[in-house]
């Protein structure tokens, strides 16, 4: 057991995040393989073109899965029988304009049309160091004040700090938005904001 004042702190910053990452799930099917593949394909390159269109880098549209399924037809009495195949392109694109990311999205599922998907989506920061760097800083703060309060009520007085360790660091950010495939005349997303946290747990010694 460590001799000494243990405690936790606490730092938070909140902040708006300034990227979306968006999952658009671009899904096809057809009597045979090569027929759901084409279509497929022809649906996504229309996708991938709008987002372009709206100023989406090549570089923040990614394949995340592509999956080929066959789907059944399962009867009273026999064995099921193949009725046709599925074909799944998942892909997830990274929109820097949060402002326009409504527009961004409601343009790639019109693309799409019927065949398109909203998988998710989820705020972010593109450079989180800065926050996490302030979140740290209150965190000490608050292991200290936290210290300096039990030594006072102990009536001993705080020594040296021994150590310190940082613990798991997070983003509590928005919760993901699921949509299934339904039109709608304009997307609502709203960046709202996040928060960055990081805990320490310093020890600190006795004096006298």
């Amino acid at each position: 057991m460590k001799k000494g004042i243990v405690v936790s702190g606490v730092g938070e910053v909140r902040a708006a995040p300034d990227i979306l990452a968006v999952t658009i799930d671009v899904e096809t099917r057809a009597s045979t393989v090569a027929a759901a593949r084409t279509a497929n394909a022809e649906a996504a390159a229309r996708l991938i073109a709008s987002l372009k269109a709206e100023g989406v880098d090549q570089r923040d549209i990614q394949t995340a899965n592509l999956s080929v399924r066959a789907e059944y037809d399962r009867p009273d009495s026999g064995n099921p029988r193949v009725s046709g195949y599925r074909v799944t392109n998942s892909l997830r694109v990274l929109l820097r304009d949060t402002e326009k990311a409504g527009a961004a999205i409601d343009a790639a599922l019109d693309a799409a049309g019927d065949d398109g998907r909203l998988g998710g989506l989820r705020f972010d920061f593109s450079d989180p160091a800065p926050l996490y760097a302030q979140a740290r800083i209150r965190a000490c703060i608050d292991a200290r004040q936290k210290a300096l309060a039990l030594a006072s009520g102990m009536a001993v007085k705080l020594g040296k700090l021994v150590s310190v360790v940082e613990n798991a660091a997070e983003t509590q950010r928005q919760p993901s938005m699921l949509a299934a495939a339904m039109r709608m005349e304009s997307l609502p997303v709203e960046a709202g904001e996040s928060t960055v946290s990081v805990g320490v747990t310093a020890h600190f010694a006795i004096k006298g």
